[in-house]
């Protein structure tokens, strides 16, 4: 060939390249290095980019998604070697989304050198195919979804009716794999109920000679993997010609359970029309357009008095209590919700009367007409309870009234007793009501306060041992009422004119404190919303009485032990005077005898005896002291034994006669014709009757002290009976108390610790028995008894101590 004809040539095949690639569908590029940079393409625009922003470098690899970029330089590579290679990729649309490219890439021309110069690529836009194929995988994936997870019991059968293929649904609902299924006829396998077989057989051969025509459904019966059996329904299409399936297709569906609800909606439907009929609640169905009633239950005719006669001829309108204007609205509602609770409304009876009810509707279609079902319920039941809930609500405030009154107690009981009758007179109107307070040591209920017009007034005592209303109720810790008091045999006539009485306890840790007592000159005065008042109010008063009780007690204890406190503090006082006494004896005698300021031996002797008589009043106290320490820790010894009287009494009598006769008492103990033994310990014994008989000598100016010795089985009473100043009644009970003193003017007169009667009391208790004290008062004279256990010389068996 000619160099013309070589030029020639090649014009021509750039003129026949250009105008099939100009022509082509796809987008076709030439890429030339170094760049690489397009020289060439085929389009004005790629993916909305111009031709000027595809000619910039590296355009094309720039575009591709991340996620491709390494495969499409695997084919720039490929290409560069002189491979071609066909791959997909999605590159960036100008707008920022991704379309998918298929790309062919080739090598165009080499250089001189042998290196690839240009390089052609043909883009081909294969977005819509790449969506088509995922729909289509989709679908696929979708379609075998709904078959593997479908309830319904799929098969495939070839001619001869051997099974070819079965879902998952049939694996389990015979609990055998699809190979224990496959390559067996389907109808042989045993599991169709046998009644049911010819009529299966038949419905499978209708069904060859149909090609592709569904054929009707088929009903039988099936046994399941649980041996129950359950009903099908079965529709058989012979797809023997479709190549897809080339089978007869048989698709169950287990209609069991919609079989028995079939069944349970007539069953429902019979029993609700036997409920409608049975309903207490008057029903009825009227037309939605004319507001006719066509239909109403038992309930409907009884409650309002018309009858099925009226049926097709009463309307809305003359049934119901309202305004021509206000019905319209209101059946307007029924029909825009579908369901309205209309609430209460007021219809008319027959007789012309009117009956209020609560009203709920409801628009319905019942065989192709659409209605309103109505439901009306007599609500005068309703409505008296609401008048009761208002009452209670009524009594509710009243008691909150009443109950913030006792948040103000008063200083004492006595008030808050007074705060708690006035509240339930006041705020309920009761006619009289009293309050009395449980006093368990005087035996009694005592009177603590009263209100009300009635104003009873009675001063008879009331004895916990006695009878009577109020007294009933404290023992049986229960309410009590006496609806007619004249008829009640628990009543005690009084100067009153009660004719009704309620008595209510109050109660503190489950036992009766005092009880509030409610009195009326009516019989019957208390109906049962006076009983749900009281008892509810009784529940608040019970606390703050309780409350104002434990504080009063707290009161009480602390006054006591601030009386404690003071008296320890004269006892300290006047034992302190009581120690300085003895030993200023003590010092004084001793420093004139180490003075030698004594004249004469018999002086210095007499100073001598009073040191020693000091120091013995000093090792009293002392010991006195020791033995109220001892017996307050519970170390206190005693050694039971029979000890004898008389050599008791007369050893005490030489010990205490010269004080008594330095006194110019009368000093008497018995004389005993036979020995009297008790159950003493003998030191303690003698303790006790220096003590007794001391206070006896030091309290008496004149008159006499007298020892006498009763005996009364089981016991030994030893009696110190003295002339001397007495003891008031108020402060008896304070001298057997360790630190106390009738008072401080005695003890200053008389001297002492006021340890004694404490000390002695404690130690007959120790020897199991008692001392007690007897005073017509002050001037008076005292009597204090010794009581112990009388003993038996010829046994050593102790009696049981109380």
């Amino acid at each position: 060939m000619t160099l013309s004809e070589s030029t020639s040539s090649s014009a021509i095949g750039e003129r026949l390249f250009r105008q099939l690639a100009e022509n082509s569908p796809d987008t076709i590029l030439i890429l030339e290095w170094p760049g690489p940079h397009a020289i060439y393409f085929n389009r004005d625009d790629f993916l909305g980019y111009s031709a000027d922003e595809m000619r910039a470098p590296r355009f094309l690899i720039n575009h591709v998604h991340p996620e491709d970029a390494v495969l499409a330089r695997q084919q720039l590579e490929a290409a560069q070697r002189g491979e071609v290679q066909t791959i997909e990729f999605r590159m960036q649309h100008k707008t920022g989304r991704w379309e998918w490219v298929q790309s062919r890439a080739k090598s165009l021309l080499f250089a001189s050198h042998g290196q690839v110069q240009q390089l052609l690529y043909t883009l081909t836009l294969i977005t819509d195919r790449k969506h088509a194929e995922e729909e289509l995988r989709a679908s696929e994936r979708r379609f075998r979804a709904l078959i593997e997870n479908s309830l319904d019991l799929i098969t495939v059968q070839d001619i001869n009716f051997v099974v070819t293929y079965v879902s998952p649904s049939v694996e389990k609902f015979v609990n055998l794999p699809a190979s224990e299924l496959l390559g067996k006829v389907g109808i042989n396998l045993g599991y169709v109920h046998p009644d049911d077989l010819a009529r299966l057989q038949q419905s499978f051969a209708t069904a060859l000679s149909q090609p592709g025509v569904p054929q009707p459904p088929t009903e039988y019966h099936i046994q399941d993997l649980h041996g129950q059996w359950r009903v099908l329904e079965t529709v058989i299409v012979n797809l023997l010609l479709d190549p897809a399936i080339n089978g007869i297709l048989v698709n169950a569906r287990d209609i069991t359970q919609r079989r028995e609800a079939e069944r349970a909606l007539r069953d429902s439907e019979a029993r609700y029309r036997l409920i409608l009929q049975q309903s207490l609640d008057a029903i009825f169905i009227a037309d939605a357009k004319t507001y006719t009633l066509l239909e109403a239950n038992p309930a409907f005719f009884k409650l309002f008095g018309y009858s099925p006669a009226d049926m097709g001829r009463l309307t809305y309108y003359e049934l119901a209590v309202a305004t021509q204007e206000d019905l319209d609205e209101l059946l307007s509602l029924i029909q825009q919700h579908g369901r309205y609770a209309v609430g209460e409304w007021l219809y008319r009876h027959a007789d012309g009367s009117q009956t209020a009810v609560d009203v709920n509707a409801s628009l319905l279609t019942l065989n192709d007409q659409e209605v309103i079902v109505t439901v009306a319920r007599d609500i005068s039941e309703r409505k008296q309870r609401e008048q009761e809930l208002a009452q209670r609500t009524a009594e509710l405030a009243a008691l909150y009234r009443a109950s913030a009154r006792l948040l103000n107690p008063g200083e004492n009981v006595e008030q808050l007793a007074q705060q708690i009758v006035s509240a339930l007179t006041q705020e309920f109107e009761f006619a009289d009501c009293g309050l009395l307070l449980v006093d368990e040591a005087a035996g009694m209920l005592k009177r603590l306060a009263r209100a009300g017009p009635y104003e009873v007034r009675t001063s008879a005592p009331l004895y916990l041992n006695g009878k009577g209303l109020t007294i009933s109720a404290v023992h049986s810790n229960q309410l009590v009422y006496a609806p007619d008091v004249t008829q009640d045999p628990r009543y005690i006539p009084n100067e009153s004119r009660t004719r009704s009485e309620l008595v209510v306890p109050l109660r503190y840790s489950g036992k009766v404190i005092g009880v509030l007592d409610l009195q009326s000159e009516e019989p019957n005065a208390f109906d049962e919303r006076a009983l749900r008042i009281i008892t509810a109010f009784a529940e608040r008063a019970e606390l703050a009485l309780a409350n104002a009780l434990l504080v009063e007690r707290l009161n009480h204890s602390r006054r006591l032990a601030e009386d404690a406190s003071r008296l320890k503090s004269e006892f300290l006082a006047n034992t302190s005077h009581e120690l300085r006494t003895p030993l200023t004896g003590i010092l004084g005698s001793l420093s004139l005898i180490l003075n030698d300021e004594c004249e004469t031996t018999d002086e210095a002797k007499q100073f001598a005896q009073i040191a020693y008589d000091s120091a013995r009043n000093l090792l009293s106290i002392v010991n006195d002291l020791l033995d109220v320490a001892k017996i307050e820790a519970g170390k206190m010894n005693v050694q039971l034994q029979v000890v004898e009287i008389s050599s008791t009494l007369a050893e005490v009598y030489m010990l205490m006669w010269t004080t008594a006769s330095q006194k110019l008492l009368e000093f008497r103990i018995p004389t005993f014709t036979e020995p009297v033994y008790v159950w003493a310990d003998n030191e303690k014994l003698k303790q006790i009757l220096i003590n007794l008989i001391g206070n006896a000598i030091k309290f008496t100016e004149q008159g006499y002290v007298s020892v006498e010795v009763t005996v009364e089985k089981p016991f030994v009473k030893i009696s110190v009976q003295d002339t001397g100043i007495g003891i008031p009644s108020e402060k008896q009970a304070l001298l057997f108390r360790p630190f106390v003193q009738v008072d401080g003017t005695s003890t200053r007169r008389y001297g002492g610790t006021g340890l004694g009667l404490s000390i002695s009391r404690s130690l007959a208790q120790l020897l199991g028995g008692s001392i007690t004290l007897e005073s017509a008062g002050e001037g008076l004279g005292s009597t204090f008894t010794l009581t112990l256990y009388q003993a038996d010389p010829n046994t050593s068996a102790l009696p049981k101590l109380a």
